[in-house]
């Protein structure tokens, strides 16, 4: 397994609880890719997800979010951007344009007609450079959906203490119970690996390949068997269950089983990778819990021997 995961590591990273906020200005990176349908929001769970980081911020700041104005920018980075947030008061909300309007949040997209086009590296580095600019002291990771992509928002902050926001930390801490049992049981080998040996014994998967769409079930017994909740009554023995999955968190918001189950994750390609055992550079990239106290630990007992050298 990746060094990520192989001692539940994945849950000792630093969280935004962790941090003295008050004062201080804070940079968000939010996961607001939600679907919509005839203009409206299908599914707001990323949304509201991310309001008990906001919540939690503010209240240090003494602020109430409950009618708090947002400031909306038509950009997220450039000097339209760092002249705002420069100038933006404590408690102040400000919410940048979609990252992805940039060649330089990916790094690399496909043309229309399938061709690569590649951005500029000095164009990245200015990009992610004014990502955190003016002062801005705290970085929040909320956006766990995206943390398999090292996209610029992503990996590029390079401040000091990259945290946790709640969203992060709740997928961190339930993944983090799910794949240190994986590792203490059966997954030294990659699922790709289990794959290949699968292929090379010619084990096969059989698939359905034609679908019949109907109105309705006629079958009695399918009928009970759709209606059971077999998830839902494993939670209620204390069980852990996730969902996963976008269109099948969905579902079951759909169909009110949602508080029904342990944790509903916004993960989808980002909890596969994570419990095939891959880093995920979302992840890697927020501060260690432990690094950060050793590091501080060891300033603080330079400074104090440089102030009794100095007296």
């Amino acid at each position: 397994m990746a060094s990520t995961t192989s001692k539940g590591s994945i849950r000792n990273k630093l969280n935004i609880g962790d941090l003295a906020l008050k004062g201080k200005r804070v940079l968000m990176r939010v996961d607001f890719n939600v679907p919509f349908g005839n203009g409206q929001v299908k599914d707001k769970q990323h949304i509201e997800g991310t309001l008990p980081t906001i919540k939690y911020a503010l209240d240090k700041a003494k602020k109430r979010l409950l009618g708090k104005d947002v400031t909306f920018l038509n950009d997220c980075a450039g000097e339209e951007v760092e002249r705002a947030v420069g100038e933006s008061d404590s408690g102040q909300i400000i919410l940048l344009e979609n990252l992805r309007f940039h060649l330089e949040e990916e790094g690399s997209v496909k043309d229309k007609q399938g061709n690569k086009i590649k951005a500029d590296k000095d164009a990245v580095d200015k990009f992610r450079a004014s990502l955190y600019q003016n002062l801005v002291i705290f970085y929040f990771n909320g956006a766990f959906g995206a943390a398999h992509r090292a996209h610029s928002s992503i990996v590029g902050v390079k401040l000091d203490q990259r945290a946790a926001g709640y969203l992060m930390k709740k997928e961190l801490d339930y993944f983090g119970r799910v794949v240190e049992i994986l590792n203490d049981l059966f997954l030294s080998k990659s699922i790709q690996q289990i794959l290949d040996e699968a292929k090379a014994k010619n084990v096969e998967i059989y698939l359905p390949v034609g679908f019949i769409v109907a109105h309705d079930i006629k079958s009695t017994e399918t009928k009970e068997a759709t209606k059971e909740n077999v998830v839902a009554e494993q939670t209620k023995q204390n069980t852990i269950t996730i969902i996963d999955g976008g269109d099948t968190a969905t579902v079951r918001a759909k169909f009110g089983f949602v508080d029904q189950m342990s944790h509903v994750s916004t993960g989808g390609g980002a909890s596969l990778e994570l419990l095939e055992g891959k880093d995920l550079p979302g992840v890697t990239g927020l501060s260690d819990k432990l690094l950060l106290l050793i590091k501080y630990f060891l300033l603080s007992s330079l400074r104090s021997s440089i102030h009794s050298f100095y007296c």
